[in-house]
């Protein structure tokens, strides 16, 4: 559901999240209900300042229970060292605040109570959000490692598949504590939670590189021409450095060239893309025309 924009940046809400906050305001602790979704919203708002920091454009931002998913704008997923700190910075706007908590704890402002709420559940977001399991903080951190190695599509599926088993396993666990009066509902629901949005996120990975053509060819009928610009490297340069220097006002070429300065083949900037989704970011731009 969306709510308003933010700076240009749509605020979605998962039906999941408002189900979990209808139920607990049915069950009367609505203070409660709100101080997670302040969380939540702090967390991800945080995100969105980082992903900015490195000149991310940011399309949409979808709260979860857990925290949020958001939606960027260009190639963001295939650059792994700015997934990791984005990913981190939200976790860590957690540990902020509940580092902030314990200190107002010590003035007397707020009761004991609150501030204990405040802490737990600052630290309780900022440790699960780095389990390494998709849709989680931790489960991109994963997904950007396997990224080196396993192409985006490949390290997307098997993130999301931790997260999937994340998911029942913390639902199962939280079934067994609440039988035992361990906890509350609030483990059950957010294992089932994190399972739908890991199959989401599963789902969604083949679409991000159909995402990146649509908008290119939206660009070409808006403006009926892109302005081209042209690379020249060697059989050996890595995909990731390539698609570095792709911007979204012009259209790239590349001329793969041996030792003699003869060009042995010319690729677009979408097969070189495409061929860093599915291989890794580290796979030789001189091996792009043996895919099929």
């Amino acid at each position: 559901m969306h709510l308003f924009n933010v700076f240009g940046i749509k605020l979605q809400v998962s039906p999941y999240f408002l189900a979990l906050m209808a139920l607990y305001a049915g069950l009367g602790v609505w203070p409660q209900a709100m101080a997670l979704f302040a969380l939540v919203l702090v967390h991800e708002w945080v995100h969105i300042l980082a992903a900015k920091g490195f000149g991310v454009e940011i399309e949409a931002v979808e709260l979860l229970p857990f925290g949020g998913v958001a939606r960027f704008k260009g190639l963001f997923e295939t650059d792994p060292m700015v997934e990791v700190t984005v990913a981190l910075a939200g976790p860590a706007s957690n540990l902020v605040l509940a580092v902030l908590g314990v200190v107002l704890g010590r003035t007397g402002w707020l009761g004991q109570d609150i501030i204990d709420y405040f802490i737990k559940s600052n630290l309780a977001v900022a440790g699960f959000n780095l389990l390494p399991a998709l849709p989680l903080d931790g489960g991109r951190v994963l997904r950007a490692w396997l990224n080196t190695r396993n192409g985006y599509r490949k390290a997307t599926r098997q993130a999301a598949l931790a997260g999937k088993v994340a998911g029942i396993s913390t639902a199962v666990l939280g079934i067994i504590c609440l039988a035992l009066k361990y906890t509350d509902f609030t483990p059950v629901l957010t294992g089932i939670f994190v399972f739908l949005a890991a199959r989401k996120e599963d789902k969604e990975a083949q679409f991000v590189f159909l995402r990146y053509l649509t908008r290119r060819k939206e660009e070409l009928v808006t403006r009926g021409m892109l302005r081209t610009y042209s690379l020249a490297v060697k059989p050996d340069y890595p995909v990731k450095d390539v698609v570095r220097q792709v911007l979204p006002q012009r259209f790239t070429i590349i001329h793969v060239i041996d030792e003699q300065f003869r060009i042995c083949a010319t690729f677009t900037e979408t097969q070189v893309i495409r061929a860093m989704f599915e291989q890794g970011i580290d796979y030789p731009v001189g091996q792009v025309n043996r895919l099929p």
